[in-house]
């Protein structure tokens, strides 16, 4: 699947998408920095004539529209100081229109490095039109989470598939939390049952579809994050000009990868580990794991040299905390981020059975694990 095709999405503040005839639709997240700039950028480069829309992302109430062409411009200016002047005032005007409609807020610093993030997936927003939803979990440009790659949960309906697309130079691997997946790899199709994971190549001719009678629920894991230039999709002569003959690596099952088994009601199985799976060959810098706690399980502190940490809570509830008193609770659904270095450690604070997936970037080795107290 492609997050481009979920509807609009670029690696800015702003996103755009075509509309007849030439309308630009962009949406800023409550941040209009560089937003206007953006959109003229994106207008010069794609030749959009007439109007570009502007919209809070936090609301539709509000909007403004402002020519984006070359000559519409032209014709409202007269010099380059004139020029310059007047988009000072166009910006500051749309500053004040969209402060008075309540659509922006102080945009307060980054924490460039958070002890623990909570994160809790987007709203949905519709897949290749009517194909699905995706909920965006982390993204490239997310200023908290410096992550090399781009994070979301699909899920599609049955009998639906995305179209077949590509993503130039960048891979992505599909983890199925529910439903069945058939994954097509330019001549290769695989079925993916629940609990499986699939690495699709980069350049390769993809389509996912979703099998039986359930929703099929994935995640999905794009490196290098998504940007729309990647993605070529119906309509591109690229599409079927490359010539590509890939096959994806697939693991069915958690049973499949490699068992660390511990004494503290865990269970942590290595799904992919380009560092220590180096027969896959993986294309991808980052390693994914299964892990299962019994109730009152734990992973005892520790901190990754060098590596952020990912988890994915699928069933139960997860708590994290940190030596200086930091403590998050994930709950099945969502998301924790731990930045490199940081010492942190897990229980399961639910009564039943917490299983998570966990991503390690760069990949997880023993070497770089430090236990708290060695």
């Amino acid at each position: 699947m492609t997050p481009g095709t979920r509807g609009w999405r670029a690696s800015s503040p702003v996103a755009v998408r075509n509309r007849s005839p030439a309308l630009v639709q962009a949406r800023a997240s409550c941040s209009l920095r560089n937003a206007y700039e953006i959109i003229l950028r994106w207008a010069a480069r794609t030749g959009a004539r007439e109007t570009a829309v502007i919209r809070c992302h936090r609301t539709s109430l509000c909007g403004l529209t402002l020519p984006v062409s070359r000559t519409g411009w032209s014709s409202f200016f007269r010099g380059k100081n004139e020029y310059l002047s007047m988009i000072r005032a166009c910006l500051l005007i749309l500053v004040c229109v969209l402060s008075a409609a309540g659509c922006v807020t102080e945009h307060p610093d980054p924490v460039k490095h958070p002890d623990l993030l909570l994160i809790t997936p987007a709203e949905p927003f519709p897949l290749f039109v009517d194909q699905g939803q995706y909920r965006a979990i982390l993204e490239g440009e997310n200023l908290s989470v410096p992550a090399r790659y781009s994070l979301g949960l699909v899920t599609i309906p049955p009998g639906k598939a995305t179209p077949p697309h590509r993503l130039l130079g960048t891979t992505e691997m599909i983890a199925v939390l529910a439903g069945e997946a058939a994954v097509r790899c330019d001549n290769e199709t695989v079925i993916a049952p629940p609990g499986s994971v699939v690495l699709l190549p980069a350049d390769v001719l993809q389509s996912i579809a979703a099998r039986g009678n359930d929703d099929l629920v994935y995640l999905s894991v794009i490196q290098p994050p998504y940007t729309a230039a990647i993605d070529i999709r119906e309509g591109d002569p690229a599409l079927y000009t490359i010539v590509s003959d890939h096959v994806p690596v697939l693991v069915t099952s958690p049973g499949e990868g490699i068992i660390w088994d511990y004494e503290t009601g865990t269970r942590i199985i290595t799904l992919l580990n380009p560092v220590l799976m180096p027969e896959l060959d993986l294309p991808v810098s980052y390693s994914i794991a299964y892990a299962e706690i019994l109730p009152g399980g734990y992973i005892a502190e520790n901190q990754l040299i060098g590596s952020s940490e990912l988890i994915y809570v699928v069933t139960g509830e997860i708590g994290i905390s940190t030596p200086g008193g930091t403590v998050i609770t994930v709950p099945a659904g969502s998301a924790g981020y731990i930045p490199p270095d940081q010492v942190k450690g897990y229980r399961n604070t639910a009564g039943t059975l917490s299983t998570m997936l966990t991503l390690v970037d760069p990949a997880w080795t023993p070497e770089m694990t430090v236990m708290a107290g060695s």
